[in-house]
């Protein structure tokens, strides 16, 4: 095609450009070949026809035989054998290209460029089109161990740095890829039905004449294209080839070897590890009953984790991967550990031994993410429990909360409540290890897998097994458990696989039933006192003085919290208001029976209404000729400054203050303001760290006289003919009913995504615990949230109109694109909630 000799390549070879931490995955090199030399390629290429093509390239070829021109067309190829052109780039290439290892260790050396090349040319593409994200195909050769393994895109033509910066002409995009954490034989590498969201993107990659753009087949990624007829795009596509070499050691958590045994009747109900192990064991059930499998009663296909579904905080695991150092952590393993048990209640030794496999795993030079406690299903539970002959156990939901308590001071360790609380009855542990992979493969921006490792006590030494072919974990030497420890780890079949790893460190000498008896030596201070509470309130000596009831304010803000939502003539202003407050009673009920759920954590609780009309006749009173800032946006002041708490999901404390969703940042806000003396006020306050933050910020801009609330640790500010209907009791919390009524304005709680973009979510699980926003009792949490989810379902379905996604607040729209949704009715968005959670 091109006489290379006659057009000799003088480009300079400078080092690769490598992207996030794609590592050798993704490599862009620039000036592969001379400007002139390209136009040369370019020009040859003229005397060739050009077939019409889709988006990405590929011939519009009817069954027949026969082009397809009529539709469809976005582009043009040609498809052409040059070895000379293959030499020519392979010159250029080689030096960068570095040999491939997978898991498994097998190990390919570059040997060469394959001289099938095929030419793109996209002509006149108006605005950015997307194709939807895809692999590259490999091909493995007749000849020798010879196959390809990375993809090469060579940009033929030229775009003016502000066409680039426009996004014009080609643009490849890497995408975050779900499937990363599957062994490659169970992965699907077929094309995706939709294309993706600007939040999968990991990166993007811009290419210019001569730049050329190098990946590995199965990274997944889209293009953007955006051409005229003035520029078109052309594009130089084709493999580089890779020989098998000697295998070299697998990598310490490989993910999986090849299924060689058949799904048949016997082994449908056998998740993936389970199967695999079967195959490793020789086909003995036995075996892997004694492996820790039983009969859950799901198919071994289940795959009903929906990884969009909030289970466990994923903000320590995001934050530990950031601090990695492009220099010495790019290149490591990931790993994030899980165990399950009981944990009635979780104590030291659990701690401890999660430390230690930690310390294990990084001394083998993987990077430890994090960890999480699974605690397991109340029906695993209570069957345990009475065949120790124990009957008074502690809830899922009290177990939960003493596991959350012990590592709320970790920088590592998490809780996950999917087996708990979510799961469809008691399953096995291979299924929590699967449903965790999938939730960290959604939530966690990076190209590599996260390897979840499963860490166990040496008394289930045998659990070893499971691990035979698929996933790793960590046993732990505990005390008592050195014979069974000693056996399984001496097997063969385990000393030779690098899945397993067997830890002689043995953690302390607490153990759960010995705090059921009564020492508590091993519960951590916190715990202790929590477990006491749960353990008095079940026997029913938890001091409660109902003589003293707590009051509780619930603040309805009425026509405020829903007038965005009234711009259609079907249904007023007036009507949505009603049903609103048809919501709020509904939601005072649901709060009552969580009060009164035994067993009783509080005292007598009073629900006291605060409506937002007769706050503002309060406010206009007291603060009418007062020049005032004002930090509630029902109430505005003189001056309003728009901030937030804003939070991790699932997690108890605020990480930082935020200006308001779509609200200038606060060093903006906070800079418009004239000096001179101001009232800084809030409608409430509970630890007054908002005002105190604000307070702050102001003292170089202006003076706070004072801070002033509407309700504080003292109760509610009323005028005197308002008085008489507040109860006398001591505060136990102060809510606004538009934080639970989904998608209001203003409503729910401000939160950060793994992908640092800010939401708001109701103060109802899955998104928030109403425990730690509401005084909610734990044990009444779940049932709380599925009330008040069914009043939302309500809610939107007696409007009258479709309310959809679209017509919620911006800042919960961002919840919904989260979670995969577009522009779904609220009414199956309520509907889709409530069926997870039930």
């Amino acid at each position: 095609m091109v006489s290379t000799s006659a057009c000799r390549n003088e480009a300079s070879q400078s080092e690769p450009e490598r992207f996030c931490d794609f590592g050798d995955s993704v490599l862009l090199t620039h000036g592969v070949l001379t400007p002139d030399l390209c136009n040369e390629i370019v020009q040859s290429l003229e005397q060739w026809s050009w077939v019409p093509a889709d988006l990405q390239g590929r011939a519009r070829v009817l069954d027949d035989g026969q082009v397809e021109t009529s539709s469809g067309v976005a582009s043009h190829c040609i498809s052409t054998y040059d070895k000379d052109v293959a030499n020519l780039l392979w010159e250029k290439l080689e030096p960068i290209i570095p040999p491939e290892q997978e898991a498994t260790g097998n190990v390919f050396h570059p040997v060469g460029i394959d001289p099938l090349l095929r030419f793109v040319r996209f002509d006149s593409v108006s605005g950015p089109q997307l194709t939807v994200p895809h692999y590259d195909a490999g091909h493995d050769f007749e000849e020798g161990n010879l196959r390809t393994l990375k993809s090469v895109v060579l940009a033929l033509t030229w775009h003016i740095p502000g066409e680039i910066r426009e996004g014009k002409g080609l643009r490849t995009r890497f995408l975050l890829d779900t499937q990363r954490w599957m062994p490659v034989d169970e992965r699907s590498f077929l094309d995706h039905a939709k294309p993706a969201s600007q939040k999968d993107v990991l990166a993007e990659i811009p290419m210019n004449i001569a730049d050329c753009l190098l990946f590995d087949h199965r990274t997944l990624h889209d293009f953007v294209v955006w051409t005229d007829p003035s520029s078109p795009q052309i594009v130089l596509r084709t493999d580089i080839i890779y020989e098998q070499q000697q295998p070299a050691p697998a990598m310490i958590l490989t993910t999986s070897d090849a299924n060689t045994v058949s799904v048949s009747e016997t082994t449908a109900s056998l998740d993936p590890t389970y199967r695999k192990a079967l195959a490793a064991l020789n086909g003995s059930f036995e075996a892997i009953r004694n492996a820790g499998y039983f009969d859950d009663g799901l198919p071994g296909n289940y795959h009903s984790f929906d990884r969009s579904w909030w289970t466990g905080p994923v903000d320590k695991v995001q934050s530990r991967l950031s601090q990695l150092g492009r220099s010495d952590g790019s290149s490591k393993e990931l790993a994030v550990l899980a165990t399950t048990g009981a944990f009635c209640p979780i104590h030291q030794g659990h701690i401890q031994m999660m430390e230690t496999a930690k310390r294990e795993l990084e001394l083998r030079g993987v990077a430890v993410l994090g960890g999480y406690f699974c605690p397991d299903h109340e029906q695993y539970v209570s069957s345990k429990m009475r065949s120790g002959g124990e009957s008074d156990v502690l809830s899922s939901a009290q177990r939960l909360s003493l596991c959350e308590l012990a590592v709320a001071g970790s920088e590592w360790l998490a809780v996950d409540r999917w087996a708990a609380l979510y799961a469809p009855g008691s399953v096995n542990f291979t299924r929590v290890i699967d449903h965790l992979s999938q939730m960290l493969a959604h939530h966690i921006r990076t190209h590599r897998p996260v390897h979840v490792v499963y860490v166990f006590g040496g008394d289930n030494a045998r659990f070893s097994f499971a691990f035979a072919r698929r996933h790793s974990c960590v046993c732990v030497l505990r005390p008592g458990s050195r014979a069974s420890f000693e056996e399984v780890s001496e097997y063969v079949s385990l000393l030779k696989s690098p899945r397993v790893i067997f830890s002689w460190d043995s953690s302390p000498a607490f153990n759960s039933t010995g705090v059921r008896r009564g020492d508590t030596s091993g519960l951590s201070d916190g715990v202790a006192e929590q477990w006491t509470r749960f353990q008095s309130a079940r026997t029913g000596l938890l001091a409660l003085d109902n003589s003293r009831p707590v009051n509780f304010y619930m603040r309805e803000e009425g026509h405020w919290a829903v007038a965005p939502w009234a711009s259609d003539p079907s249904c007023t202003l007036d009507e949505i208001s009603r049903l609103y407050g048809i919501f709020c009673t509904g939601l005072k009920r649901a709060f009552a029976r969580a009060f009164a759920r035994e067993p009783r954590m509080l005292p007598r609780v009073n629900i006291v209404p605060l409506r937002l009309q007769d706050q503002q006749q309060t406010y206009q009173k007291l603060f009418g000729n007062v020049r005032v800032i004002s930090l509630d946006p029902c109430l505005p002041g003189t001056i309003n400054v728009q901030v937030s708490r804003c939070f991790r999901p699932l997690n108890s404390r605020a990480c930082k203050f935020i200006a308001r969703h779509g609200a200038p940042p606060l060093t903006t806000q906070i800079g418009s303001i004239e000096p001179g003396n101001y009232t800084l006020f809030d409608d409430d306050t509970f630890s007054g760290m908002t005002g105190k933050y604000i307070t702050a910020l102001l003292a170089d801009r202006c003076t706070v006289d004072r801070f002033q609330t509407l309700c504080d640790e003292h109760g509610p500010l009323t005028l005197d003919d308002q008085a008489a209907a507040i109860p006398l009791g001591k505060r136990l919390n102060h809510v606004d009913c538009r934080d639970f009524l989904v998608g209001s304005r203003e409503g729910g709680l401000c939160l950060e995504l793994s992908d640092g973009s800010i939401c708001r979510a109701p103060y109802l699980l899955p998104y928030v615990s109403p425990h730690d926003r509401a005084s909610v009792p734990v044990d009444a949490e779940l049932d709380f949230s599925k009330e008040v989810w069914k009043l939302n379902k309500d809610f939107f379905s007696s409007l009258g109109v479709d309310l959809c996604l679209a017509d919620m607040s911006p800042a919960f729209q961002e919840l919904g694109a989260s979670l995969g949704f577009a522009n779904i009715r609220m009414e199956d968005l309520c509907a889709w909630n409530l069926r997870h959670l039930c």
